[in-house]
């Protein structure tokens, strides 16, 4: 499939590029921020297609993405000037068998979808709290849910999933076919190739739920913080789950929002959460409610099409002297940057952790973590570097204060729930440090087996879109060459990962680090034109900004080229004795080539 006329003729699907009338449309997603402007956008119709789509991106080298809802802060479903595989217009459905209490999902389905099918007959599972979000990222990234307490997360109720292969090979997935290929995929996120279909365990369910919106003011945490402690503290009913955001209200003043929801009758949710309803809420919309309506709750607060930025925390457990001074940095900072912030909310999601937490760590990729889940979820104005920048220092200044909790996670080891985090696919902001890498803190000491896996599935990382995984080192390749050479960080990081097939293929994960990446400056740039000059900041652009580099190394220099000039480093310099301020957190490939 040489050319892209070919590749058209035997897709069956739509292939969109930009001058395509539908071309703008398809770059949409939930966030306006993560959209990316691709090259092919490929709505696929089957794993045919997918398999196509693959096969041409990587014979013409172009950067993968996969879009199922689109709805990652990350941007994870986006790339530019590459290939997006997008299932939302072919691959949107969920069709129920009743009998059995499964649904066949879609990768491009909703959570709507699945909610609506299920419910007609009676049925449901553990599923998004915002029903426009799709199933696919939810679900590979672990996936809590309102009946998360009953059911377990979302992976726990997955039985099988079909998936494509970066080389195009077609997996049924279960616990008893490929059960390596599934374990990775419960909570090692896209990783490991295109789930083109999830089938899912179903529950009976009732009809109707209690569930709605309890609004108090922020001087109500006095009252409000010590029922939660004591809450936590017992460990929370199955049958319930809220969430606590504390923001500001339409009149800027502070505010504590709850979004409660009781899995029975309006008389028993209103027994449970008495204490709660006795403090006199501003704002009571509780009630009994058709249970397809219980996951659109929060859908008016975070519509498609601003600009938003999350970063996820988890800590010991609510605690009354953190809520309110949280509440009383919402106001200061959306006062003082009123300019960049629209909207500051600090959540925390209250699960009943119990029937998570008993499935053993090690069975699936996702570790279970017994910590309260937090957020802050900001929305910008203005999709600009300088608002970026402001959006981040507010966010990291409320996350700071959780750390001060006693026993609270060491910073870089506290990765908070993956779905939430807006930084997993770019570095981290200049003022931030992490000692450990991220996909290391999220996967413990699962990440081992992962890279095993990836070695195995996708040993080109093609698949490099959410907190990517570094195929693990295949023993041989080592002693294959004098011109292999490990490139390792010595300032607290210890990252560079190669992986050597039968072409020594190699992934090396590299950004500039320290601000602008300053310090890039003490090496030499080789330009392709001929000559050599001081990288300076333009680096730092490139390796931030462009997903994917050429690197070849023959002793006794590692070359790391782009399409605009070519960075040289002798092998002598850059060596486990080096110190160069590098972190290794953004997906590069290439190979090693011997000399």
């Amino acid at each position: 499939m040489s050319d892209f006329a070919s590749f058209k003729q035997a897709f069956k699907g739509d292939l969109l590029t930009p001058e395509h009338p539908e071309y703008e449309k398809s770059l949409e997603r939930w966030a306006a921020n993560s959209q990316r402007r691709a090259a092919i956008v490929a709505f696929v119709k089957d794993t045919d297609d997918i398999s196509l789509a693959l096969k041409y991106a990587r014979e013409h080298n172009l950067p993968i993405a996969v879009k199922g809802g689109g709805h990652n802060p990350a941007g994870s479903s986006s790339v530019e000037g590459g290939l997006v595989i997008d299932q939302s217009k072919y691959r949107n459905g969920a069709r129920i068998d009743a009998e059995k209490k499964l649904a066949y999902v879609g990768g491009g389905a909703l959570w709507e979808a699945v909610d609506k099918a299920a419910i007609a007959h009676g049925l449901a599972t553990t599923g998004g709290t915002v029903n426009h979000t799709g199933v696919g990222g939810l679900t590979l990234g672990g996936g809590y849910g309102f009946l998360a307490g009953e059911h377990g997360l979302v992976i726990d109720n997955l039985v099988q999933a079909t998936v494509v292969t970066a080389d195009g090979a077609v997996y049924v997935t279960s616990a008893t076919e490929n059960p390596d290929l599934f374990w990775a995929i419960r909570g090692g996120g896209s990783n490991f190739g295109v789930v083109a279909e999830f089938v899912l365990k179903l529950h009976p369910q009732r009809r109707t739920v209690f569930a709605g919106l309890l609004v108090y003011p922020a001087s109500a945490l006095d009252q409000l913080m010590p029922l939660l402690v004591e809450k936590y503290k017992k460990g929370l009913k199955a049958k319930e789950t809220f969430l606590q955001v504390i923001t500001r209200g339409p009149d800027h003043s502070p505010c504590v929002v709850f979004v409660v929801f009781w899995n029975g009758s309006e008389e028993e949710g209103r027994a449970h959460y008495k204490p709660f309803l006795d403090l006199n809420p501003i704002v009571n919309t509780c009630g009994e409610i058709p249970f397809e309506r219980l996951n659109s709750l929060q859908n008016d607060k975070v519509p498609h099409g601003k600009n938003y930025y999350l970063k996820p925390i988890y800590q010991p457990g609510p605690d009354i002297d953190i809520a309110k001074k949280i509440s009383q940095r919402i106001v200061e900072l959306t006062s003082a940057h009123s300019d960049v912030i629209e909207e500051i909310a600090f959540i925390y999601e209250f699960w009943p952790l119990d029937k998570i937490c008993s499935v053993p760590q090690g069975e699936t990729a996702f570790q279970r973590i017994r910590r309260l889940s937090g957020v802050t979820h900001i929305i910008f104005k203005e999709n600009t570097e300088e608002h970026l920048k402001t959006t981040r220092m507010v966010a990291k200044e409320l996350i700071d204060i959780t750390h001060t909790m006693k026993d609270n996670l060491p910073q870089d080891q506290n990765t908070g729930y993956a779905n939430y985090n807006s930084d997993q696919v770019s570095s981290l902001a200049a003022n931030e440090v992490m000692t450990t890498s991220k996909s290391e803190a999220l996967f413990g000491d699962n990440l081992k087996r992962l890279a095993d896996l990836k070695r195995k599935y996708d040993p080109e990382m093609v698949f490099s879109k959410w907190f990517s995984i570094s195929p693990a080192v295949a023993a041989t390749a080592a002693q294959h060459t004098e011109g292999f050479c490990f490139v390792t960080c010595a300032i607290r990081r210890a990252l560079a990962m190669a992986v050597a097939t039968g072409a020594l293929m190699l992934r090396l994960l590299a950004v500039a680090k320290h601000g602008n990446g300053a310090h890039f400056d003490r090496w030499t740039a080789g330009l392709a034109s001929g000559g050599s000059r001081q990288l300076g900041n333009a680096a730092a652009s490139i390796f931030t900004n462009m997903g994917s580099y050429d690197v070849r190394a023959s002793s006794p220099r590692l070359q790391i080229s782009t399409t605009a000039f070519t960075i040289t480093l002798s092998a002598r310099r850059y060596t486990q004795n080096a110190t160069p301020h590098v972190d290794i957190t953004h997906g590069v490939r290439g190979r090693f080539v011997s000399t």
